[in-house]
């Protein structure tokens, strides 16, 4: 049996000088070999005497170079410069407006914190600290988790290069979330907001057009303004793609198609903007080449609602963002009997959790609870109560404890 040498050297020939060089090698815990390093000598007998001397001092394999922070994170999260990215995006399609908001966790709050810090300084406890430092500053506990996630995922693609021995993020627990509150629209609000005559609550024909939809569909606003005329059809929209903010023409969301179903009367609304953009964009006003900015239909979300006396304070208490439609939507649907399977799949939801969040029912509607209390058959309709008429005294509304051997403490 052949037994491996710590290591091995070879005469390489350099090209210019035509000097004999010998370099040597040597093998990592998997038994591969490692990069070819130079011994500097001419002769075999130096180059083996010059590995020797350095086992013995524990550099024959030199330690890689300790970087800052700063120094790792170099090109990262940019798919020409970073390799990490690519490697990402062989597998599965990454979006520019993914990699930006990556992008602006480091340049915003990680450098500035761990930049100067040599990767193998960081510890557990000083990744703890930001976290909390971060809470104390005011930032929302799902942007924090943001750039936490960010830096570990970064920190494990150091581990897996050999440039620390542990993720000093790992063992970290997220920060609970906050439970959006939102107060969606009610019926008359909506009514209020698209009434007949629209043009007087709405100064833009096109961005009413388009929040109707999204009332109608829960469709996101990426969607909405990547809707084409090719996708309509008469009963159903077949969603494809979404126009991202990044002026991206992408894959949905979820990377999934699927179908909405719409009435006759949302078709006919639809029918005149085909007429005006054919198979293009839908929410176009340039031919259906480009979409309809995605600013502009919010804003005039925000004037509509105004109009018909929602301020900007109490639109941002309730949270009446574009995205409420798909709230607003889905829990319509779940009010209505849609079928929870029914209803995750006309929103391209993947599981009843995130259709739970999107869900904001108002329990002072459950009629419902008022059926099953009248059945309890207790206090009919007619009765009229006659408690208050008596004088009892909170002694006697007390409950009375028999006492048995000692005293009980209540």
């Amino acid at each position: 049996m052949r037994i491996r040498n710590d290591y091995s050297v070879w005469p390489r020939k350099i090209p210019k000088s035509g000097r004999i060089v010998f370099y040597y090698q040597t093998y990592d815990e998997n038994g591969k070999r490692t990069v070819p390093r130079s011994t500097g000598k001419a002769t075999k007998t130096e180059a083996v005497r010059y590995c020797n001397s350095l086992m013995r001092e524990g550099s024959l394999v030199p330690l890689p170079k300790i970087q800052t922070f700063r120094e790792f994170a170099a090109g990262w999260w940019d798919l020409e410069t970073c390799e990490y990215c690519q490697s990402k995006a062989a597998r599965k399609p990454i979006t520019q407006s993914y990699l930006r908001l990556k992008r602006q966790s480091l340049n915003n709050q990680i450098l500035p914190q761990f930049g100067e810090r040599k990767l193998t300084e960081i510890t557990n406890e000083e990744v703890e600290s930001w976290i909390v430092g971060l809470t104390r500053k005011g930032y929302k506990n799902s942007s924090i988790n943001t750039h936490f996630f960010t830096f570990r995922e970064m920190l494990e693609v150091a581990v897996k290069r050999g440039l620390i021995r542990t993720n000093p993020a790992q063992g970290i627990r997220k920060l609970t979330e906050e439970d959006k509150k939102r107060k969606l629209l009610t019926l008359d609000e909506l009514k209020a907001l698209f009434p007949p005559d629209i043009d007087r609550i709405w100064r833009n024909r096109m961005a009413a057009m388009a929040n109707m939809l999204a009332a109608y569909t829960g469709m996101r606003l990426g969607e909405i303004a990547g809707l084409r005329g090719e996708f309509v059809f008469p009963t159903y929209l077949s969603v494809k793609m979404q126009y991202n903010s990044d002026g991206e023409y992408t894959k949905t969301k979820t990377k999934k198609e699927r179908d909405i179903p719409i009435t006759p009367a949302i078709y006919r609304e639809l029918e005149s903007l085909i007429r005006l953009n054919g198979d293009g964009y839908i929410f176009s006003i340039d031919g259906g080449k480009t979409p309809f900015a995605r600013e502009q239909i919010f804003h005039g979300l925000c004037e509509a609602l105004h109009i018909i006396g929602i301020d900007e304070k109490e639109r941002k208490e309730r949270g009446l963002t574009f995205h409420a439609w798909r709230h607003f939507f889905i829990t319509v649907m779940r009010m209505g009997n849609v079928s929870d399977k029914k209803a995750r799949d006309v929103a391209g939801h993947s599981s009843a959790q995130m259709s739970d969040h999107y869900t904001h029912l108002d329990t002072r509607e459950f009629d419902e609870v008022r059926d099953v209390q009248n059945n309890l058959a207790i206090i009919g309709p007619d009765r009229v109560s006659d408690i208050a008429v008596f004088d009892v005294t909170p002694q006697e509304a007390a409950p009375v404890f028999r006492k048995r051997g000692r005293p009980r403490k209540y």
